[in-house]
């Protein structure tokens, strides 16, 4: 009997409590090459917000992009359907950014009863410009950085190559929906990733670690900082990025969450 209620007890936090918690993770990432110009700026990350509607969590979300940062980046996930467009648009109206929102599709967003198309006009006409396999360069304090954003990995769209094109050699800040464009060799040729998609495992236990990552691939990289010499070590790369896995805001249809409560983070790069 005591069992069964903890269970239910148990079951209840995971399906109520923890997905409306939403923590502001701020934190350092320190790049070699980046430029002294970029020293300092600040991007706000919010990926999987899976957004049907406005909530209380929008509206925290809002009062987060509210702090002053240079950048708002969305890492794929941002809307369940193709109306819930215009809550991006007050979100994005509420950010305190300097140089802009940029934005990548996420699985989400192809979905058979999306209109991705109409999705992607809406966001840009919201402010956010959304990046398919291309590049652009944006300068802060007179030195430039390019900004790469890729189609969803996870649904076989990114073309990383196609992507990269002939950008600039430099530093390089490559966004993505999910960590399977860490599979594509090319990433050797970015120095920091930014992306989401495996909701840091929506339900973690000690030492096993997310247990809804999507696939076992993701599991690995199912959230936080990963390092250089992590990456190579586990893809065997000559050169390998600086790499974030967010775990998001939203779920997916398994509406649990369990010692992965979700967060937005704000990220101030650094020169090492």
């Amino acid at each position: 009997m005591m069992g069964t209620l903890l269970l239910a007890c148990l079951l209840g936090y995971a399906a109520l409590v923890e997905p409306a918690m939403l923590f502001h993770r701020r934190f350092s990432i320190r790049l070699r090459g980046l430029p002294g110009g970029w020293d300092g700026a600040r991007i706000h990350l919010v990926t999987d917000l899976h957004c049907n509607r406005w909530t209380s969590m929008e509206s925290r979300i809002a009062r987060i992009l509210g702090e002053q940062a240079d950048l708002l980046l969305f890492a794929g996930d941002i809307v369940n359907t193709t109306r819930a467009t215009g809550h991006i648009a007050r979100l994005v109206q509420a950010a305190n950014v300097s140089l802009g929102a940029f934005g990548v599709l996420g699985n989400a967003e192809h979905k058979r009863w999306v209109d991705t198309a109409r999705v992607v006009l809406d966001l840009e006409s919201a402010g956010v410009r959304m990046l398919g396999n291309e590049w652009l360069q944006i300068t802060r304090s007179g030195d430039a950085l390019a900004l790469i954003g890729v189609d969803d990995p996870y649904s076989g769209r990114a073309d990383l190559a196609a992507a990269l094109g002939d950008c600039p050699s430099g530093c390089r800040l490559l966004l993505a929906h999910a960590p399977q464009v860490l599979k594509d060799p090319a990433v050797s040729e970015v120095d920091l990733v930014l992306c989401g998609h495996t909701h840091g495992g929506q339900v973690r236990l000690p030492w096993l670690g997310g247990l809804l990552a999507h696939s076992l691939f993701e599991w690995r990289w199912a959230e936080g900082h990963f390092y250089p010499e992590q990456v190579r070590r586990v893809l065997g790369y000559r050169r390998a990025p600086h790499v974030y896995v967010s775990r998001g805001v939203g779920t997916g249809f398994i509406h649990f969450r369990c010692l992965c409560p979700p967060e937005v983070q704000t990220i101030t790069l650094r020169k090492a």
